[in-house]
């Protein structure tokens, strides 16, 4: 009988190492997801034309808004998938419990999220950059002003949506994973208000988070409503751990 008692943090540690290892094809499903919506982007997010006389002006909004929302769409996902039984069963290698499992998920959607966020202010650029090398920089009248704190500040508001997203995706994953019948609830109840309804109901959430003016606030909603999202879904897995 050993008398050795694991480490909590030690054992996170290498469930997040093998997690590292084993799940770097999400960070190529990162790439064909911004790839696309820099496709997309090329194009515009937005245009409006109005004309002076006998002058005609057309004008393109070209912005990384589409390779921020398959980005966050993509972290949502990873976090759904994350915690599958399978993923359970391998970390069953490791002394481990619910709590450990748990945590090595987090830090690995935090990373995950922190690499998702350095492509997606990488990519917003580069999107500009394409548009220009392939239509010429004679048709450009205006460019945004970038500052230090701008960019940090758009650094800083990705980082914490995409953890909001992964955060209910994580939970989300977890609810579907207690039987066929709640899956199918919750698709049904969750899925098909988003498709046959107008989603008005869903405007005082998103108006909860991005009319948010202060950057301290808007931190403090998305670490509360991240924290509440993983702790709830502690509780619902508990009747899935393996004895």
């Amino acid at each position: 009988m050993s008398l050795s008692h694991p480490d909590l943090w030690s054992v996170v540690n290498k469930q997040f190492k093998y997690k590292w290892m084993s799940y770097k094809s999400v960070f190529q499903g990162l790439m064909i997801a911004q790839i696309i919506a820099m496709v997309f982007s090329l194009f515009g997010v937005a245009s409006s034309s109005m004309g002076f006389g006998f002058i005609d002006l057309n004008i393109q909004y070209i912005t990384g808004d589409f390779v921020f929302f398959f980005t966050c769409l993509w972290a949502f996902f990873i976090s759904v998938a994350l915690d599958r039984n399978e993923n359970r069963l391998a970390d069953q290698i490791f002394v481990t419990n619910s709590w450990s499992r748990h945590l090595a998920n987090v830090v690995f959607i935090v990373i995950a999220n922190m690499i998702g966020t350095i492509t997606v202010v990488t990519a917003s650029f580069f999107v500009k950059m394409i548009h220009i090398w392939i239509f010429g920089i004679d048709g450009f009248i205006f460019f945004g002003e970038y500052t230090l704190p701008g960019m940090l500040i758009f650094f800083i508001i990705t980082f914490f949506y995409l953890i909001l997203f992964s955060s209910l995706g994580y939970l989300i994953g977890s609810i579907m994973r207690q039987g066929k019948l709640i899956k199918f609830g919750v698709v049904l109840f969750v899925g098909g208000p988003l498709i046959f309804t107008d989603n008005s109901y869903l405007i005082p959430l998103f108006q909860f988070f991005g009319d948010e003016s202060s950057v301290i606030w808007f931190i403090l909603k998305i670490l509360l409503t991240s924290m509440l999202a993983i702790g709830l879904t502690t509780l619902v897995s508990r009747r899935l751990e393996v004895q």
